[in-house]
């Protein structure tokens, strides 16, 4: 049985074994995507996540809320990056009540 190889032969196995690992790794990344985008579809189809400011799961709005829990107000996000504060119909400021729950329970 002969154990040695040729440099021919080393650079040959060792080709192949990245070659293997090269294929290896591109069917683990198909498969992530592949993934990716069936929860994608998956969730827009479903309107997962959606507010009453998105039109469907496909065309949504771009707007988030953030609240300052310093002062409770709540801030609508621009897809651009504005702040703008909500307001009710009455013109007065949104208050989170989560957020009142949370200073109140700081004190």
């Amino acid at each position: 049985m002969n154990l040695v190889c040729s440099n021919r032969q080393s650079f040959r196995y060792g080709f192949l074994f990245g070659l293997g690992l090269l294929l290896a790794q591109a069917v683990i990344d198909l498969v992530e995507h592949t993934v990716d985008v069936g929860i994608m579809v998956v969730a827009n189809t479903l309107d997962v996540a959606t507010d009453n400011s998105d039109l469907n799961g496909w065309k949504r709005s771009g707007f988030r809320v953030f609240t300052d829990y310093g002062t409770a107000v709540q801030y609508l996000i621009t897809p651009s990056g504005a702040a703008v504060p909500r307001i009710n119909p009455d013109g007065k400021t949104i208050l989170s009540q989560r957020a009142l729950d949370h200073a109140r329970e700081k004190k």
